[in-house]
């Protein structure tokens, strides 16, 4: 379980990267108007990765029992897809900049290498437990704290528009 918390840190780093640079400095997409379902995606995968980082913080399950990690995952999946296809439609030229579409693209691999490492762990012997503090898990705390705020402020933000 240490690798899979390993690249959720490095997936944490990358969207925390893609939300301040991109959505909030380069391009305002909270103050767009025409962004805001893009903006309330934003926003909700947000708060789904809120609860797999503190999940994986807290908890440390094994066996089967790690394929729970893969539910906010999957709602993650589908909100990305959704907020991909949002992109397309809401955004006007010059407002999708090649370095976000790379930055994207690997966040996108850094997903798959996720599910790898649950599906792994899935033949493990099964188990739950409370996770030892750690110094990644501490991270894990403060990333949830940061895509909740990122999250909430950008439902807030969504519904303004």
């Amino acid at each position: 379980m240490d690798g899979f918390r390993a690249v959720l840190i490095v997936q944490a780093l990358l969207g925390a990267f893609d939300t301040v640079w991109y959505h909030e400095v380069h391009l305002g997409l909270a103050g767009r108007p025409a962004c805001a379902r893009e903006v309330r995606l934003h926003g909700l995968r947000a708060l789904t990765y809120a609860g797999l980082f503190v999940a994986v913080a807290t908890t440390h399950f094994r066996g089967p029992w790690v394929l729970l990690y893969g539910l906010p995952l999957a709602a993650e999946l589908v909100l990305t897809l959704l907020d991909f296809a949002e992109e397309a439609r809401s955004r006007g030229p010059g407002l999708f900049p090649a370095g976000e579409r790379v930055t994207h693209l690997v966040m996108a691999a850094v997903h798959g290498g996720l599910w790898v490492l649950l599906l792994r762990s899935a033949a493990d012997p099964a188990g739950c437990a409370l996770a030892e503090p750690t110094v990644a898990g501490g991270f894990l705390v403060l990333a949830a704290l940061g895509a909740l705020g990122s999250g909430i402020r950008d439902l807030w933000a969504a519904g303004l528009q």
